[in-house]
């Protein structure tokens, strides 16, 4: 498990999908010079105390949870923060033991 994920108090071991990472937690030097300062541990951060704030919060009894958070996009330009909704999801790990899951969540196929 990550210092950042153990810091924001989750015991169970975290991985965030690319999809996930790219959309809310990447930024460089690039992305502060073009839009506004930034970095990319504040940002991972910002979603992991989020997220584990909202777990606490709820005291869930399903496996998955929605929660949003405000993020600036990374498009270059934007300045202003607009909120995204994650989800973590709880299942079984590559070693059978729980494990946690960030994600965006699943889009609803129309039928």
């Amino acid at each position: 498990m990550s210092e950042a994920a153990a810091d924001a108090g989750f015991i169970w071991p975290l991985a965030i999908t690319r999809e996930a990472w790219d959309e809310c937690v990447a930024w460089n030097d690039d992305d502060s010079a073009k839009q506004v300062f930034q970095s990319q541990s504040m940002r991972l951060t910002d979603v992991l105390r989020v997220c584990a704030y909202t777990i606490r919060l709820a005291d869930p009894v399903e496996n998955r949870m929605n929660f949003e958070i405000a993020r600036i996009p990374r498009d270059g330009k934007a300045t202003v923060a607009d909120r995204v909704m994650l989800q973590i999801a709880a299942h079984v790990g590559d070693e059978g033991r729980p494990a946690l899951t960030l994600r965006l969540p699943p889009v609803a196929k129309a039928a």
